[in-house]
């Protein structure tokens, strides 16, 4: 990509020799293109360089992985066999009596009337709200209906 830039700075030179007026539309056009075909130069040489890395570290990728693959090719064929490995007994449940039993998951709702944020067991049904003591049907909480806290810079 070095051509790129070389032109481009050639192209820069030139303008800047030829001394153009800054109240001319067609000067100013000009200046401009220019620069921007030596900003774009620049660009093109970094990504040209980091292609560059790239191909390099694909190319180690590639190297190990052949190394790994002449690896197994030389082992004796039970690198990947299954029938190598001992049958293990397959998993069991155990039942423990003594256990609790799971408790029933509670989920947050919010009262129509006072808007205060409560547990249900279910999510259908009435409830008698715990702040304003009537009974309503209880919304699930989502982002419409729930307000979302600001984190206070210190």
């Amino acid at each position: 990509m070095y051509p790129i830039r070389k032109k481009a700075g050639y192209l820069e030179g030139l303008v800047a020799a030829m001394k153009l007026d800054e109240n001319n539309p067609a000067d100013k056009l000009t200046a401009g293109v220019v620069s921007l075909l030596s900003d774009l130069a620049e660009r093109v040489e970094a990504f040209d360089d980091l292609l560059s890395e790239l191909n390099d570290y694909v190319q180690s990728i590639d190297d190990d992985l052949t190394e790994l693959e002449g690896m197994r090719d030389d082992d004796d064929g039970d690198f990947f066999d299954v029938q190598a490995y001992p049958a293990e007994e397959p998993f069991r449940v155990i039942e423990n009596a003594d256990a609790p039993a799971p408790e029933k998951m509670q989920i947050p709702a919010r009262c129509p009337e006072c808007a205060a944020v409560f547990l249900v067991d279910e999510p259908t049904g009435r409830y008698i709200c715990p702040v304003c003591e009537k009974t309503v049907k209880p919304q699930r909480l989502n982002k419409k209906n729930t307000p979302i806290a600001k984190r206070k810079e210190d």
